[in-house]
């Protein structure tokens, strides 16, 4: 039921731009730019030692920050933002 709850709240809060500052952590910004150059989260998880699903996670929190809906959307926003350089 929790997990259900907090998956509700989060889906309904969507942060705009000056709410979240729209900054990537360090972390966020490096999954990103292997996203970029075609890296699976399993192959991005096995070249900086995290679980696949840990970077699916800050795959998703880059898009809850960013404001898109897929990974192709969060790599293009980063770019067109500067979030990363590839």
């Amino acid at each position: 039921m929790g997990v259900f709850t907090h998956g509700r709240l989060r889906a309904l809060y969507r942060p705009t731009a000056a709410t979240c500052g729209r900054r990537l952590s360090s972390i966020e910004a490096e999954v990103l730019r292997w996203a970029a150059r075609g890296k699976t989260a399993w192959e991005t998880g096995q070249i900086l030692g995290i679980s696949e699903r840990n970077v699916r996670w800050h795959i998703e929190e880059a898009q809850r920050k960013l404001m898109t809906n897929n990974k192709t959307a969060t790599v293009a926003a980063a770019i067109v933002n500067r979030e990363i350089l590839i």
